[in-house]
């Protein structure tokens, strides 16, 4: 995706926009930014002229003869407002157009994103809700907003979700048919699970969670209810997803059990220890330590497609470094998979993905290659989209 259409509303938040148009740029997105008259009381025309490179259109262009309500919104990409405020939530709720601004939005046949941004009492006002439900039935996606300081002074939901990468991801999931996730209830266990040698070392691996991360916010942006386990070094920023830090293999495995039962499905994208050591108090010397007495963790998958695949989609994951499809075939039936993702041991601490998806009778139905991790996640979801 490259070309978007941005409208700011006159809200507070609109003195985050400048920093958000910045990161879009940067990631190659062409931004057209369209500004309401309540805008440019909290944000300046000529800030965003210059952070997004392009003339900013206001309500004086509204009469221009080239009819920029039409002319700017035509083979873009996607539509998004930042902050969307109550009154345009309402506006563009019951089609009014009587601006640049509302004008542009309903001319706009590209998919749509609202960041909301409003007090809590407003947020949550029935009659808020009721007009987000109508724009969502319209296939309008919303991101936010989160809890956290309002510019009242109060705390409480009605926050600007404004964290970029969560924001970027939204965005490009709208070119990508992500529906039939709304509302669902997902965990993705993610990183590299560590067991105690003694108070100082540990045995660990590589994986950082970069995929896990980029399939939890895949799925916050199409809807989603995320929790994600793992260590709490694998960790993003995103404040719509629920973060739970798991280091050893045990405690991954309780809180599994805490969270499964009210989950429809499972991500199992962590790189869990194969062995566990019989913990040391302190520092063992280095003398002392010729060899360890390791033993066998849990096999925490094969635990929860037993005890869940009954009410719950549960995704494998396998790690090879030879003979990748045949152990991802293997690894699929013995532990009752729905799906497994087969990808190479070369993916670990790499910023590129490569993977095949299996499902449970051995066939191939996705193949990725040379992909960043957000790219795909999104190519993940959308193929197991039509599988909902």
């Amino acid at each position: 995706m490259k070309q978007v259409v941005l409208i700011v509303c006159g809200g507070i938040a609109a003195y985050k926009v400048p920093n958000i148009i910045r990161h879009l740029v940067k990631e190659s997105f062409k931004v057209t930014v369209i500004m309401t008259q309540s805008s440019e009381k909290f944000v300046s025309k000529l800030v965003l002229e210059n952070v997004s490179g392009r003339p900013v259109i206001c309500d004086t262009d509204f009469m221009r003869a080239d009819m920029p309500h039409l002319s700017v919104v035509r083979h873009v990409d996607a539509m998004v407002v930042i902050p969307a405020t109550a009154n345009f939530i309402a506006k563009t709720a019951s089609g009014m157009a009587d601006d640049v601004a509302t004008t542009s939005f309903l001319a706009c046949q590209a998919p749509k994103l609202m960041l909301p941004a409003m007090h809590t009492e407003m947020y949550k006002n029935p009659i808020t809700q009721q007009n987000i439900h109508a724009l969502t039935s319209h296939g309008v996606r919303f991101l936010g907003p989160i809890e956290g300081p309002l510019s009242s002074g109060d705390y409480g939901q009605g926050r600007l979700l404004d964290d970029l990468e969560t924001i970027t991801y939204g965005i490009q999931s709208l070119a990508v048919n992500l529906n039939g996730w709304k509302g669902k209830k997902i965990i993705v266990t993610g990183g590299g699970t560590s067991e105690a040698i003694d108070d100082v070392r540990v045995l660990t691996n590589r994986s950082t969670g970069s995929f896990a991360r980029a399939i939890s916010n895949v799925l916050i942006a199409a809807g989603a209810s995320v929790t994600y386990i793992g260590p709490r070094s694998t960790f993003g920023s995103n404040p719509l997803i629920q973060w739970v830090d798991a280091n050893k293999v045990e405690d991954m495995r309780q809180e599994l059990l805490v969270q499964m039962p009210n989950a429809e499905w499972l991500f199992m994208a962590a790189a869990i220890s194969d062995y566990t050591v019989k913990g040391n108090k302190g520092k063992i010397k280095k003398t002392s330590m010729n060899t360890l007495a390791l033993t066998l963790t849990p096999d925490i998958l094969t635990e929860m497609t037993s005890m869940f695949k009954s009410h719950a989609k549960i995704i494998g994951f396998c790690c090879e470094a030879t003979h990748l499809i045949e152990s991802a075939k293997k690894k699929c039936k013995a532990k009752n998979c729905d799906y497994i993702v087969a990808n190479s041991t070369s993916a670990i601490g790499n910023n590129s993905r490569s993977f095949m998806l299996l499902n449970n009778t051995g066939k191939i139905e996705l193949e990725v290659t040379d992909e960043t991790p957000a790219r795909a996640a999104q190519q993940l979801i959308h193929h197991l989209s039509q599988s909902i």
